[in-house]
């Protein structure tokens, strides 16, 4: 049985990544972000698009929230290569951070966004909010370095309207609107990019200073331990307990009281060729100990990411 007073342990779900956190006291694996309360009101935005190359930032739109409902009301008419087109998608992004995830193939989107036609030529969708749309609670530790050195691309979001094949110039230009982001809590254990697949670089960030284990809080050195858990059945150690102390690769990097490590899941367990990474159990450990024990009496949360 491992002790208790010595390691924090946590699970990381993966179909993409799914993450489950398993630990001797619910501790979050995930950032959470603290949000101005605002009023459920939907908001709209209308836009005249132009044409590509003409990029712009459009101040002058009503306020709104990371996490509040919008409606894009966008006039084409400008776009020569989309008068006339049906349909018409939007595709969006946030400088300096990401896609959304429904943003899928440029030269063939999928329906996700696909907008509606509200009259020639004009088209809207309604995003629930900024945030369910990126798909992610995006103001992680790792965003928070990025929203330092630019700012300004953190509070806004931007997007662009094209045919399903947006290959070729049939496009919008890139319109960026202003939104009041979220506030980055950091918190004792985090997760980036909150949603991943077995291919995907995840780092994990450990932040001593906030551990409330008074053995934890002293340690010089802390280690990943992990396992993975295929889709079907099986499961896989790369590292066995016992030497995880005297491995160097599983050292987590320090940084004062934050220690951090990035894994590829599919290269760091040997992914099987046709396999699928299910989820993967994560133990951050004290270099001396050398008994696991993922057993059925620790508390188990499960949250569920993209698929």
């Amino acid at each position: 049985m491992i002790s208790q007073t010595t390691q924090n342990i946590h699970i990381m779900n993966m179909n993409s990544l799914k993450i489950n956190k398993t630990m001797k006291r619910i501790i979050p694996f995930i950032v959470f972000v603290a949000l101005a309360a605002v009023a459920n009101a939907q908001i709209v935005v209308n836009i005249k698009a132009k044409a590509q190359g003409s990029n712009e930032f459009i101040s002058a739109v009503p306020a709104f929230s990371f996490t509040q409902s919008i409606k894009l009301v966008v006039d084409v008419s400008g776009v020569p290569n989309l008068v006339g087109a049906e349909p018409i998608y939007l595709w969006g992004f946030i400088q300096g951070c990401c896609g959304a995830p429904t943003n899928g193939d440029f030269c063939a989107q999928g329906d996700a966004g696909k907008m509606t036609k509200e009259s020639a030529n004009v088209w809207s969708i309604v995003l629930p909010s900024v945030k369910s749309y990126m798909g992610v609670g995006y103001k992680t530790a790792k965003d928070a370095a990025v929203a330092q050195s630019r700012p300004s691309d953190q509070t806004r979001f931007g997007f662009l309207v094209k045919k399903a094949n947006g290959c070729g110039g049939f496009q919008s230009n890139d319109i960026e609107i202003p939104f009041t982001g979220p506030v980055y809590v950091k918190t004792e254990f985090e997760q980036f990019p909150a949603n991943a697949a077995q291919t995907d670089v995840v780092t994990l960030t450990y932040n001593q200073d906030l551990e409330t284990d008074a053995t934890m809080k002293t340690q010089a050195e802390v280690y990943l331990y992990a396992t993975a858990d295929l889709v079907g059945g099986g499961s896989l150690e790369p590292f066995a307990p016992a030497v995880v102390g005297n491995t160097a690769s599983l050292k987590l990097v320090k940084n004062g009281s934050q220690h951090t490590i990035s894994i590829l899941p599919s290269k760091f367990f040997t992914v099987p060729v046709g396999k699928q990474i299910d989820k993967v159990n994560v133990l951050i450990r004290s270099k001396t100990d050398a008994a696991i024990n993922f057993g059925a009496t620790q508390n188990v949360k499960i949250v569920k990411l993209k698929q």
